[in-house]
């Protein structure tokens, strides 16, 4: 295993009840794991936490679960490596 790096991505930090965002690899990368991070709520609902299509990236969706709650945002997390020959 070669080539680390973490990339990240994030949402707009708002009152939007359900949030989806990709962190996606350097091209030649491809991700071994993944994670995310909820700003400005605890009452997130993960409904998907996983690898995004081809191994890529890793894609995350939540949903915040109290209906007025203030703005949030969700920042993901990808692990990747450069894949060995």
């Amino acid at each position: 295993m070669s080539g680390y790096e973490v990339r990240t991505a994030a949402t707009a930090t708002d009152f939007t009840a359900l949030k989806t965002a990709t962190a996606t690899c350097t091209a030649g990368k491809f991700v071994v794991g993944g994670g995310l991070a909820a700003s400005g709520t605890t009452n997130v609902s993960i409904r998907v936490s996983a690898p995004a299509a081809g191994n890529t990236g890793w894609t995350v969706t939540a949903n915040e679960q109290v209906t007025g709650t203030p703005n949030w945002s969700l920042s993901v997390y990808a692990i990747c490596v450069t894949a060995l020959p």
